[in-house]
């Protein structure tokens, strides 16, 4: 939203009611609150929709978009409105993540002027990542998921563990060309990649010699139902 206002846009806002006034402040200039009325009944002549839920029922917001416009839906699975959008002359388009530098420090640059505000719901140190994934877990962040219009929430938590032989084993990957990490580092120069190589090397040895670490990492898959 920050940056579609920072572009000039207009915006229009979708979420509960209770959201109207935190989203205002960042910028919405028309919100619809979704739990009264249908957002595809009441926006018109819309250049671009972002989706946030996404799924079957994307296929909703075509009708709200001008010619030539176009739909991103977050999550596009279950999408069936390729050949209407066709019709409509519509542009239909998964959103994905690419590291770009360039852009990285335009952002950062928005965010130190204000620009850009972020929400935080909490803060923990490195360390206390463990916490970080039990506040996951809480009704809250389950319920940003029902505020965005899913029913039936289920939440479950996928664990990957990773074993490495030593520091230059875990680093071997930062280097290469692929993924979005190696990708960002490339973009550095010569010397933060070097600095930013001692620092990740520092928080691996811990004060420890180097050998085997083993490091889980978790993602959260939500599941839910659109409602009619």
């Amino acid at each position: 939203m920050h940056i579609a206002k920072w572009k000039g846009a207009g915006v229009i806002a979708i979420a509960s009611g209770k959201h109207e006034t935190f989203l205002r402040d960042l910028g919405a200039d028309e919100f619809i609150d979704y739990t009264k009325t249908h957002p595809e009944d009441l926006a018109h002549d819309v250049d671009l929709v972002i989706d946030a839920v996404g799924g079957p029922t994307t296929d909703r917001f075509l009708r709200t978009l001008k010619r030539c416009g176009a739909l991103f839906p977050i999550f596009p699975l279950g999408f069936s409105g390729a050949r209407e959008a066709e019709k409509l002359g519509v542009t239909v388009s998964a959103t994905q993540v690419r590291s770009n530098g360039a852009q990285l420090k335009e952002v950062a640059r928005l965010l130190d002027a204000g620009t850009i505000r972020v929400k935080i719901d909490s803060e923990f140190f490195l360390a206390d990542a463990r916490k970080a994934h039990e506040r996951a877990t809480q009704g809250n962040i389950q319920g940003a998921w029902r505020e965005a219009g899913l029913e039936l929430v289920v939440q479950d938590a996928v664990t990957i563990r990773m074993d490495f032989a030593c520091f230059h084993d875990f680093w071997t990957p930062v280097e290469g060309k692929e993924g979005p990490v190696a990708q960002y580092v490339t973009t550095l120069g010569r010397t933060l990649r070097a600095l930013l190589r001692e620092r990740v090397q520092s928080a691996y040895l811990d004060g420890e010699e180097d050998g085997l670490r083993s490091y889980a990492a978790t993602a959260w898959v939500v599941r839910g139902k659109v409602p009619e």
